[in-house]
């Protein structure tokens, strides 16, 4: 791997939803040397893949990769609040939200259940991918 994608910090999420999308699009890192790379996981591709063959359902929760550790759910969104920039009011929020680990277990979950009811209300369906090992393709990789 080379040293540049080594610095990158790559959320995947889900672009249908307004609430995920927007948070993506607000949040920056504090580290100018890092990118955040934004993932649809609606979009097969080489990461949505990795995801899947974990066994973990992106509906269920977030991922985040940094430094090549994957976290996923309250995990995800505490390590990306970790590495973002405090300021202004959107900072700050969710530095109270998600600022700590023990924090982030509780508000996380409510976050996902807004997500669902918010999803089913503007008739948007989940996420659907193949399980690991059923032989079904996802795609040409990004």
């Amino acid at each position: 791997m080379d040293k540049e994608k080594e610095q990158d910090v790559e959320v995947v999420y889900d672009d249908k939803c307004p609430v995920c999308r927007a948070y993506c699009k607000r949040i920056r890192l504090a580290d100018p040397g890092r990118n955040l790379v934004l993932v649809d996981a609606r979009v097969p591709g080489e990461t949505v893949s990795e995801i899947s063959r974990r066994g973990l359902d992106i509906n269920e929760g977030m991922a985040v990769t940094v430094d090549g550790t994957l976290y996923y759910g309250s995990e995800a969104i505490h390590e990306l609040t970790r590495l973002a920039e405090e300021t202004g009011p959107f900072g700050r929020l969710n530095r109270l939200l998600f600022g700590s680990p023990r924090l982030s277990r509780y508000t996380y979950p409510l976050g996902k259940l807004a997500r669902n009811i918010l999803l089913r209300l503007i008739g948007v369906e989940k996420i659907r991918h193949p399980k690991p090992g059923d032989g079904a393709g996802m795609g040409p990789a990004r």
